[in-house]
């Protein structure tokens, strides 16, 4: 069946390139329906699964090169859309996306997008914007056929909002591929975080989000992280005050890339301190709302604050240890949760904060977890109980609640930063002799024995068998 349709389409796409050949002025209007007749052929196909899933095939196997000729051939200016709209639907994967490369597509759709006047300069945009996600040799493509400057100037010009924030969304594309792409962009639009900044206060609410979104997306990069952190600081109060959703969620999402800087000295990721920030971020995770995406955004932000010393005292000083402990249990959000007992695991290596989570019930809180379904907060509750286990007399404490038959248990995870973890606990809690009898009855000897047999070897493993003798 594969081989009769694929013969079938190469006959229609032979006509049609027959016809975008033909001088405008000889081309006759049965000529233009045979066209309109055969691309909706092509739209109805692909309504059909199976049908519209080999056709598609074809199409980008066989048709890419003759659909992308047609796009810009002065004989198929009536049925532009439609064979654009066709394109858009082919592309879905990387293959698709380079080959549509490969075959001038880029190139063509920037010369759509470049007429003035064009009706298919929002669909244009679109499509180039579908290109390049994801696919950083489109990215570089569009960069250096000069695409930065025609989006930049779409974003700056004032005209249609969805023409701005098609621009915007493209740009955002752009920005999100390789480090050479983005050095290309400080080339190429110098003043490109101003002018976002200025997008982001003066215009429409999706436009305000997109402008954020994208200032975030160049955040990530060395090239404007700096650049960024100093345009946006004093903005960032009120952008995370907003009422709409994107733009509080993009807002997070930049302080949390500022944040990350691996620079352990770099001063911009005190920005959180700096401005006032944590206290907002806090009650952003502690706030109901139905934007699932808003509490992954703000438990990310707060993981990376919680990377620098001044922004831990932050977090410390404004009592925001217990409220974190109860997320950890009360929120739906499983990454959220996640990300928070990063933090709290984080916080659990020091002497007044393990105090603070010991008395606000994370003992019970993090035994309970020993038991999640979800690994890496598995491995979280783990570490965080092998540090409460540093005080000895927490120990009962730990064994009533099941911790110790957990961490047993988990002694024998495939994950070693899990067995690493379960056997620091055990050993720290092995100092208790009581506790100690029960791990001997409960099998955890034969368990460290047999992680001594492997291949993981360190000094946990030395340190918890000499602590059992």
């Amino acid at each position: 069946m594969t081989d009769m349709f694929s013969g079938s389409i190469t006959t229609l796409l032979q006509i049609m390139q027959s016809v975008s050949s033909t001088p405008v002025a000889s081309t006759t209007d049965f000529q233009h329906k045979v066209v309109d007749l055969i691309l909706n052929i092509f739209v109805n196909c692909s309504k059909y699964g199976e049908l519209g899933a080999t056709v598609n095939q074809i199409l980008i196997s066989q048709g890419l090169s003759t659909l992308v000729k047609l796009v810009t051939s002065p004989n198929m200016t009536s049925n532009q859309t439609k064979i654009i709209n066709i394109i858009f639907q082919l592309i879905s994967d990387r293959q698709s996306k380079d080959q549509l490369r490969k075959s001038g597509g880029i190139t063509a759709l920037m010369s759509v997008v470049s007429t003035p006047g064009t009706e298919n300069l929002l669909l244009g945009l679109a499509t180039l914007t579908k290109l390049v996600d994801g696919n950083d040799s489109n990215a570089l493509a569009i960069v250096e056929m000069g695409g930065l400057v025609v989006l930049n100037d779409f974003m700056l010009s004032g005209g249609q909002p969805e023409v701005t924030l098609q621009s915007l969304y493209c740009l955002n594309c752009v920005a999100s591929s390789s480090e050479e792409v983005v050095k290309l962009i400080s080339s190429f639009a110098p003043d490109m975080v101003t002018n976002l900044v200025r997008l982001a206060n003066t215009t429409t609410p999706d436009i305000m989000g997109a402008s954020v979104q994208l200032l975030g997306t160049m955040s990530t990069s060395v090239t404007y992280r700096q650049s960024v952190a100093s345009a946006t600081k004093h903005h960032l109060s009120t952008w995370l005050d907003s009422k709409t959703d994107q733009v509080k969620r993009s807002t997070l999402r930049l302080i949390g890339h500022i944040c990350a800087s691996p620079a352990v000295d770099d001063p911009i990721r005190d920005i959180a301190t700096e401005m006032g920030l944590i206290t907002e971020i806090i009650n952003t995770l502690t706030t109901p709302s139905t934007v699932v995406d808003m509490y992954s955004q703000a438990s990310y932000a707060l993981k990376q604050a919680a990377r620098s010393y001044a922004n831990r005292e932050t977090i410390l000083n404004n009592g925001a240890l217990p409220k974190l402990i109860n997320l950890c249990t009360s929120l739906k959000n499983s990454e959220a949760r996640v990300r928070i007992s990063e933090v709290l695991a984080a916080f659990s290596g020091e002497d007044r904060a393990r105090r603070i989570l010991m008395e606000a019930g994370g003992v019970g809180v993090f035994v309970e977890l020993l038991f999640s379904d979800i690994d890496q907060l598995q491995k979280n509750a783990t570490m965080i109980i092998g540090n409460f286990a540093r005080d000895e007399s927490l120990a009962d404490e730990i064994i009533q609640r099941g911790g110790g038959i957990a961490l047993v248990s988990l002694a024998s995870s495939a994950d070693d930063s899990i067995v690493d973890s379960a056997v620091l606990a055990i050993g720290n809690l092995s100092r208790n002799p009581s506790v100690r009898s029960v791990f001997v009855s409960s099998g955890a000897v034969e368990a460290i024995l047999i992680i001594l047999q492997r291949v993981h070897t360190g000094s946990v493993f030395y340190e918890i068998s000499v602590k059992f003798h």
